[in-house]
């Protein structure tokens, strides 16, 4: 497994993380709006760039199943959905910051994408004759740009033991190799700025005051009549070990009768 799947300090969590408010507070937000992907992994930056440490538990709270859908389709919908471009975009985030080394050193796709895009330049120069001799004629261009196609191709279908899974693995790069550089070109907005939106329409307003109880097990219940008019009651009841509260959730306790703020409950 990848070293940070281990327990212990870890450089990143993935999606499978809990963080601590004033942690997040501290970085100035939870996640980029303008990263496609890779949310997680700007989030362990900033975070470790201000003096906090990952850690991973040796539980499993998380189990996470892959995608269903045939490769091809599913290398389109990551394109369209610009899943692709969440990488060039968080290196378009790191350019010209300390963060940018342990960028290269932590992502080994990092580095096989900028392999694929100097492949690429290779076989455009030998195309186009400018990484060939002068004598170069059409035949031996085309021939040796032939060549540069076919090798990768070859070498994964070798690896792999399979032509059609070595050359999906070698279309694959491509299409991130693409979404790298349409990521890295993509124009950033900034992270904390307002998002532009329009209420559709506004939510139904709870006629009936909100009634809280407790008793000595610390559970707490809420009663709302039904927004529909009817008589029926919605009842919610949130259930707490204890009420000496956490330093960056704040204790849970009832409120006064006429608060309708009366219960904080944080999911």
């Amino acid at each position: 497994a990848p070293r940070h799947l281990e327990p212990g300090v870890v450089d990143r969590l993935d999606g499978g993380g809990l963080y601590r408010r004033r942690a997040i507070e501290a970085v100035g937000y939870l996640s980029n709006r303008n990263l496609h992907s890779y949310e997680e992994f700007d989030l362990a930056l900033r975070l470790r760039a201000q003096g906090w440490v990952l850690w991973r538990l040796p539980d499993i709270a998380v189990s996470h199943r892959g995608h269903d859908a045939p490769p091809y389709a599913l290398l389109l919908r990551r394109w369209r959905s610009g899943y692709v471009w969440g990488l060039g975009e968080l290196l378009r985030d790191a350019l010209g910051q300390a963060r940018l080394r342990h960028l290269w050193r932590a992502l080994p796709e990092l580095r096989l994408y900028a392999l694929v895009l100097i492949w690429w330049s290779l076989m455009l120069g030998v195309l186009t004759g400018w990484l060939v001799p002068d004598g170069w004629t059409r035949g031996p261009r085309l021939g040796g740009t032939a060549a540069l196609l076919v090798a990768p191709v070859l070498l994964m279908a070798w690896r792999k033991r399979s032509v059609a899974r070595g050359v999906y693995a070698v279309v694959s790069w491509c299409f991130h190799a693409a979404g790298l550089v349409r990521g890295l070109l993509r124009r950033p907005v900034p992270p904390l700025a307002p998002i532009a939106s329009h209420v559709l329409q506004e939510a139904p307003v709870l006629r009936a005051p909100l009634a809280a109880t407790s008793n000595t097990a610390n559970t707490y219940t809420a009663r709302a009549a039904d927004p529909q008019g009817t008589d029926e009651r919605h009842t919610s009841t949130v259930s707490v070990p204890g009420n000496q509260g956490d330093p960056d959730l704040g204790p849970l306790r009832p409120q006064g009768r006429n608060d309708p703020q009366r219960l904080r409950v944080l999911v």
